[in-house]
């Protein structure tokens, strides 16, 4: 048993894990996730064997990440498939640490937190994936942005694509973690941060 959490990226290959919450199957994109104190085992296929690239790690932040639901024992086999900025940012950890310059743990820490973000990001994707609403809400984001500058009618937009606006709003802020409000705001002080910089137009302007 473990004492940190252990991530586990199989890149080629197949075979088992096993938890006490039973079997499951791994193959090329599994993710296999080791929770602190959680017995397991794993091993793969004789014929195929598998290339696996693994790291382990602890720490307040990310244990925050690690209460996400999709981080269960559960479901300890995530299919993430093979993604190029899941393997990158691995390969970038195993430099680093390999290397051992000054400072090297802060950055490996920051690539840590940055992987468990895409992690979270493709769940909350495929929840979505294939669905009108998230074209409807891409559109909501484009016009929004587009029309940073004036007060977008996120009621009237909601109406137009016959959806009730409390639904809209619910799954807006499923989708991008704020509230349609929240992300005009948001979009508003970005835009009034570039003006500030990049003009000579005062605060109140």
């Amino acid at each position: 048993e473990l004492q940190e959490f252990q991530l586990n990226y199989i890149t080629e290959g197949e075979g088992i894990f096993e938890n006490k919450a039973g079997r499951f199957p791994v193959k090329a994109g599994s993710l296999l996730v080791v929770l602190p104190g959680m017995w397991h085992r794993y091993k793969p296929d004789f014929q195929t064997g598998w290339t696996e690239n693994y790291i382990g790690f602890s720490g307040q932040v990310a244990e925050n990440f690690m209460n996400h639901r999709l981080f269960s024992p559960e479901q300890p086999v995530i299919q993430v498939g093979e993604r190029e900025e899941i393997l990158d940012t691995f390969l970038k950890i195993f430099y680093l640490v390999e290397k051992e310059q000054p400072g090297f743990q802060y950055i490996a820490s920051g690539l840590i937190i940055k992987l468990l973000g895409y992690l979270v990001a493709f769940e909350k994707q495929k929840e979505f994936s294939g669905k009108k609403i998230a074209e409807i809400i891409e559109e909501a984001r484009f016009k929004i942005r587009s029309e940073v500058g004036r007060n977008f009618n996120l009621e009237k937009f909601a109406e137009e694509n016959h959806i009730g606006y409390s639904w809209f709003r619910r799954m807006f802020k499923n989708y991008t973690g704020l509230s349609p409000r929240q992300y005009c705001l948001q979009l508003k002080i970005m835009r009034a941060k570039e003006l500030l910089i990049s003009t000579d137009l005062s605060v109140k302007e």
